[in-house]
């Protein structure tokens, strides 16, 4: 029994003496890891932009991102190689690599320093030399500039109808309020000319009893001497200084003219049942209840 353990140990050593060794010489030599194997994650720190996606997303927090200092980190220890990090990247940067560190004699966790982008060039300093460039073309220019542009025709406006310069025409009674106001501030036709400054009548003047401020045309002389020019405001602006100053209230018009208009337009007439409006069409007033026809004869004052 003793023999036969000895010769199976023999033969075990003899084997072991003439074969290869079962173990790796590790870290000495390389290791071929499986395909999909985990070993630790690596970062291309020149394509990072610092987004912290990869810090917001790590399930144990092992990333920092700096981005003042402009600075990527993280603690391997509490790294869990989940891979979760690199699916979240929107540059690509992270990836997780076969194999493990080499090992330190310092635990502590890995910094990447990020390289300073270059910097923007100045827009001002850009923008200061095409200036400084154009000037003397500008100045040699500028007459004829100015007489060219003296002379563009421009867009005119004719009650609703808008005429460009190439001819062609634009209704603004088919667009809305809005949109009618924003045509005519684009087209600059929203500022009506100012009229003809003549000296104002002496029955044309305003004078207000409680400020003691006095109107004349568009121009607006206050009790402390100083003026006011209306036609540079806009209208609602205009209405509110006016009414400040109590000389919101104007002279009330004649009737005189109004009535005459009234009595010479044309009325309804009646011959019979039959009524004839003003713009030719007729009613008969016989297919109309008794009391009907009393209303329409009261409202076109035919009764």
């Amino acid at each position: 029994m003793a023999k036969s353990r000895i010769m199976a140990f023999t033969w075990s050593t003899l084997k072991n003496l003439f074969s290869k060794p079962v173990t790796r010489n590790y870290p000495a030599e390389p290791i071929n890891y499986p395909e999909r194997s985990r070993g630790h994650i690596e970062i291309e720190i020149d394509k990072c932009i610092s987004c912290s996606m990869c810090a917001k997303v790590c399930p144990t927090g092992c990333i920092t991102v700096d981005r003042k200092a402009l600075t990527w980190e993280i603690n391997r220890f509490d790294c869990l190689a989940c891979g979760y990090c690199t699916l979240k990247c929107p540059k690509k940067c992270l990836h997780l690599t076969p194999g493990y560190q080499t090992p330190g004699e310092v635990k502590e966790p890995v910094k990447y320093q990020r390289p300073t982008p270059p910097p923007k060039p100045a827009a001002a300093a850009g923008a200061a030399g095409a200036a400084a460039g154009a000037a003397g073309a500008a100045v040699k220019a500028g007459a004829a500039g100015a007489a060219a542009g003296a002379a563009a025709p421009k867009a005119t406006l004719n009650g609703d109808i808008v005429t460009f310069a190439n001819g062609k025409t634009m209704d603004l009674s088919k667009l809305p309020a809005d949109k009618k106001v924003a045509t005519l501030k684009k087209l600059g036709l929203d500022k009506p000319a100012a009229p003809a400054k003549t000296a104002a009548a002496p029955d044309d003047v305003i004078v207000s009893a409680t400020t003691g401020a006095k109107l004349a045309g568009n121009t607006i002389t206050l009790a402390n001497g100083k003026t006011m020019d209306l036609s540079k405001l806009p209208e609602a602006n205009r209405a509110n200084v006016l009414k400040k100053l109590g000389l919101d209230k104007p002279a009330a018009p004649a009737e005189a003219p109004k009535a005459a208009a009234a009595d010479a337009e044309p009325k309804a007439t009646l011959n019979g049942n039959i009524v004839t409006l003003p713009n030719g069409k007729t009613m008969d007033l016989s297919k109309l209840p008794e009391a009907n026809r009393e209303k329409v004869l009261e409202k076109l004052g035919l009764k």
